[in-house]
C-alpha cells in the first residue's frame, strides 16, 4: 500500500480529519485554516510524527521544497519547563496547546492548563485533538502520543498559517542530555536527535530547544521570577493553578522550591523505591540541599550535583545562532550562569542508573 493510500486528510468546517488503516482521528482548527493551503512537506510529517510508529511513512523518499517561515512555534503545555521556554524566546512566538479531546473521564485533567491560558495576557492556540487515541487501537493498546512531537503536530499544520521557520519544545536537560534525570549521554548522537532534527529541517521547521540547557531547578528558577509564578503548574491532576500534591511530579516541583508534601502517594512511593531513580539529578540536588529526610534515597545523600543551578553551555550549540544569542542573554537576565569546566566535567561522568 502507499503512504497516500494509508492516510487520507480532509478537512469538514473547522475540523480536520485523518483517516487511516485503523480509523480516523481529528484536530480541531481554527476558522482561518485551511487544509488545502497547507504544503505538501508539512503532511508529510505530521503523517510520520502521527503514523510511523505503526505503519510506513516513505519520508526519506519524499522531495522537499517549503521555505520556512520566520516566526517560532512553540509546544506550549502550560507547565513550568514550557513556561521557562516561552520566556527564553522572543515576544512574537505562537503558542498552542495540544487539548485532550474525545476520552472518557480519567485522572488526567487540563484545568491547570485552561486556568493559565485564560488569566495570561499571551494567546495561546488551543487544538482539540483524539489523535492519542492511535496507540491504543494499535498493538500496544496504550493511549497515548505515537512519537514525542505528536503534541506539536498542530503546530505542523499551521506552519504556513502562521508563517512559521522554527518548532520549539519545552524538553529540558533531564530529557535531553541526562537521560530521565538518571545518566548523561550526548544528546546530539542520540538517534531520537539524528531523526527527527534533519526531518523538521527539511520541511522547513528547524527544531528548537530554549530550555535542552537547562534543569528543573533552573526552569523553576525562571518561572519563579515571571508574572507566570502562581500560574505555571506542571501537575495533570490538580485543577484550577492547584497541584493534586499526590503525583510524582508535584512531589518532585515542590521538593526544588523546598516545600514538602504532608502525604506521600503510592505512586510517590513506588517511583522513589525504583530504580534507576526517575528525573533523580534535580531531584536528589534539592533533597541535599534543603536537608530533606527522604529514606529511600539515603544512598544519594552528599551528593549535592550543583552543576543543575546552572546552564549546560555545549546544549546551546544545537540552538542556530539567531535564535541562540537572545536566549543566552535571556539566561543571564534571569541570573542563570553557565557551569564551569569542572561542573561539565561532573555532569559528563553523572550515571546512577545502576
Amino acid at each position: 500500500m502507499t503512504e497516500e493510500s494509508l492516510f487520507k486528510w480532509r478537512q469538514e468546517g473547522t475540523r480536520v480529519v485523518v483517516g487511516y488503516p485503523k480509523g480516523e482521528i481529528f484536530f480541531e482548527m481554527p476558522e482561518e485554516f485551511k487544509l488545502e493551503n497547507i504544503h505538501p512537506d508539512l503532511i508529510m510529517l505530521a503523517n510520520y510524527c502521527l503514523f510511523s510508529t505503526y505503519y510506513p511513512v516513505p519520508i526519506y523518499e519524499h522531495v522537499f521544497t517549503r521555505n520556512p517561515g520566520k516566526k517560532i512555534g512553540l509546544a506550549f503545555s502550560g507547565g513550568v519547563d514550557s513556561t521557562a521556554a516561552m520566556l527564553l524566546l522572543p515576544e512574537d512566538i505562537e503558542l498552542v496547546y495540544h487539548q485532550r479531546q474525545g476520552f472518557p473521564v480519567t485522572g488526567m485533567r487540563q484545568d491547570n492548563a485552561l486556568y493559565m491560558f485564560e488569566n495570561m495576557k499571551k494567546k495561546v492556540w488551543k487544538i482539540k485533538s483524539d489523535q492519542e487515541i492511535i496507540g491504543e487501537r494499535e498493538e500496544t493498546g496504550k493511549r497515548g502520543f505515537s512519537t514525542d512531537y505528536c503534541a506539536g503536530v498542530a503546530i505542523i499544520l499551521m506552519a504556513d498559517m502562521l508563517d512559521l521557520g522554527y518548532f520549539a519544545t519545552g524538553q529540558m536537560m533531564e530529557s535531553t542530555h541526562l537521560r530521565r534525570g538518571y545518566k548523561f549521554r550526548d544528546f546530539e548522537k542520540t538517534k531520537f536527535w539524528l531523526t527527527f532534527e534533519p526531518l523538521f529541517k527539511e520541511a522547513g521547521l528547524t527544531l528548537l530547544g530554549p530550555v535542552f540547557s537547562c534543569s528543573e531547578v533552573i526552569t523553576n528558577k525562571i518561572v519563579e521570577q515571571s508574572e507566570y509564578k502562581d500560574l505555571a503548574q506542571s501537575c495533570v491532576r490538580g485543577f484550577a493553578g492547584q497541584g493534586c500534591n499526590a503525583c510524582y511530579k508535584c512531589f518532585r516541583k515542590n521538593l526544588i522550591r523546598g516545600k514538602k508534601i504532608p502525604t506521600r502517594s503510592y505512586e510517590i512511593n513506588h517511583i522513589l523505591t525504583s530504580r534507576p531513580l526517575k528525573q533523580a539529578a534535580s531531584l536528589i540536588y534539592a533533597m541535599n540541599k534543603f536537608k530533606s529526610e527522604i529514606l529511600e534515597l539515603d544512598e544519594y545523600k552528599g551528593m549535592e550535583l550543583k552543576f543543575v543551578e546552572r546552564y549546560y553551555p555545549p546544549a546551546l550549540e544545537l540552538i542556530p545562532e539567531e535564535i541562540k544569542i537572545g536566549v543566552k542573554e535571556k539566561l543571564e537576565e534571569f541570573g542563570i550562569e553557565p557551569m564551569t569546566s569542572a561542573e561539565i566535567n561532573e555532569m559528563g561522568i553523572f550515571d546512577i542508573s545502576k
